[in-house]
């Protein structure tokens, strides 16, 4: 399943409605769908309605970041959660606390941390697991069986299509307030990030279906 799509809601980074992901995901056969914008939960009233208009179950979280740097992301698992969620990001907000690089543990909430930092925190609990994009899966084969044991698959979404990869680069640059020739690559998406069908998606862990099973 699809738990990280961004859209213009991750502002200036995503770059696609949140109408025009859902009918896009409609028409390429999921039927659920998840939305973790960067930093906000903004857009999940418009999100909930448009997938059931298109019959798609909708669940949603939050991409947490700090300075371009990816902290985790926290997907719910229910209304509670998501309370809990938005909770802990406006505390911090509030306050003006910086958020903790470790995620907190916060109730029918998972969080994922990415596959860079799966050496970060050595005993993940219950509620911790670590993403694999498609591109890591050759990485996978020098870890053993019990280092395996807390990976799920992780194909983010930005754009609906790669030809979107300048505008989000352009969004970026206006971010970080810098020519676009001075982006650094851990300031933008990869160009690759784009919405798959759920058998593209299938196809692109066929070696390691294990991923998607706990996905």
């Amino acid at each position: 399943m699809l738990y990280n799509a961004h859209t213009y809601y991750s502002l200036r980074y995503g770059t696609v409605s949140v109408e025009q992901l859902v009918s896009q995901a409609a028409s390429l056969g999921w039927k659920t769908l998840g939305v973790t914008e960067i930093n906000n939960s903004s857009s999940m009233p418009n999100f909930v309605k448009e997938c059931k208009k298109h019959g798609i179950t909708a669940f949603g979280g939050i991409e947490f970041k700090i300075n371009n740097k990816l902290l985790y992301v926290g997907v719910v698992k229910n209304n509670l959660g998501f309370q809990k969620l938005n909770a802990f990001l406006s505390h911090h907000n509030i306050n003006k606390e910086p958020l903790p690089e470790r995620a907190p543990v916060l109730e029918d909430v998972v969080f994922v941390y990415s596959f860079s930092d799966r050496g970060k925190f050595p005993n993940l609990r219950e509620s911790e697991f670590v993403g694999v994009k498609p591109t890591e899966l050759q990485k996978l084969f020098s870890l053993t069986e019990s280092e395996k044991e807390k990976l799920i698959a992780w194909h983010p979404v930005t754009f609906l299509h790669a030809e979107k990869h300048e505008l989000h680069r352009h969004l970026r640059a206006i971010d970080n307030n810098v020519l676009i020739s001075m982006l650094r690559p851990e300031d933008c998406a990869n160009n690759w990030e784009t919405l798959p069908s759920p058998q593209e998606l299938q196809e692109a862990y066929q070696h390691h279906p294990y991923l998607l099973q706990r996905s």
